[in-house]
C-alpha cells in the first residue's frame, strides 16, 4: 500500500509540476483568464518521461505516471484593492482517483520552501508577467545529492482554450530535459 501511495504522490507531483498553476499571458485579464478545469492533451504533448528520469524518479513510477489521468482546476484570486504590496494568487486543485489536494500559489517571485510528494524539500517561486505568463522555478536536491532546477513557462495558445507549457530541467547546472506540453480547457 505504501508503494501505491508513493506512486500516486509522484503522479500528483508530476501533474502539479506540469500544470503548476498553468497560467498564461493575457495583459488585460491576467491569471483570471485561466480559471477553469484543464487536462493534458496527450496527443499534442511530449512525454514527461525525460523530466522524471532527470529527477531520478524510479522506473515503475515513471511508467505509472504515463497512464494516470488527473484533473486540474485553477482559480485566480485577485490581490485586495486596498493592499499595494499584495500579489495575485492562484488556487490549484489536483483531483486524482483517490484524493484531492489544493495548493495556493503566490505570484510574486519570492522563494518559498515546500516539499514534493516524494518528501523532498523544494524551493518554489512563481512570477506573473504579461509578456510570458507564468514562470515557475523549482529547486530541489535529488536522491543522488545532485541539485535540480526546473523552469516552466506557460502561455495561452491562439485558442483561449489551449494552454502551452515549456518545461526545462537542469541538474548540477547542465540541461537534462526540455519538453513542450499542451493542455485543453474542459470546464469553467
Amino acid at each position: 500500500m505504501k508503494t501505491f501511495r508513493s506512486i500516486l504522490l509522484l503522479l500528483l507531483f508530476s501533474v502539479f509540476l506540469t500544470t503548476s498553476v498553468a497560467i498564461a499571458a493575457d495583459a488585460e485579464a491576467g491569471p483570471t483568464r485561466l480559471d477553469g478545469v484543464w487536462k493534458l492533451d496527450w496527443d499534442r504533448s511530449d512525454s514527461f518521461e525525460p523530466v522524471m528520469e532527470a529527477l531520478e524518479t524510479p522506473w515503475l513510477m515513471r511508467r505509472l505516471a504515463g497512464i494516470a489521468r488527473v484533473g486540474v482546476e485553477l482559480r485566480a484570486v485577485a490581490a485586495p484593492s486596498d493592499c499595494d504590496d499584495c500579489a495575485e494568487k492562484v488556487m490549484v486543485t489536483l483531483n486524482t482517483p483517490i484524493s484531492t489536494k489544493e495548493v495556493e500559489v503566490i505570484l510574486d517571485g519570492v522563494p518559498r520552501p515546500g516539499e514534493d510528494p516524494r518528501g523532498r524539500a523544494t524551493v518554489d517561486r512563481y512570477r506573473w508577467t504579461p509578456e510570458k505568463g507564468l514562470e515557475m522555478i523549482r529547486e530541489l536536491e535529488l536522491p543522488s545529492g545532485s541539485q535540480a532546477r526546473l523552469r516552466e513557462i506557460r502561455s495561452l495558445g491562439d485558442d483561449p482554450n489551449t494552454l502551452l507549457s515549456q518545461l526545462t530541467v537542469w541538474v548540477d547546472g547542465s540541461e537534462r530535459a526540455s519538453i513542450a506540453r499542451t493542455f485543453v480547457r474542459t470546464g469553467d
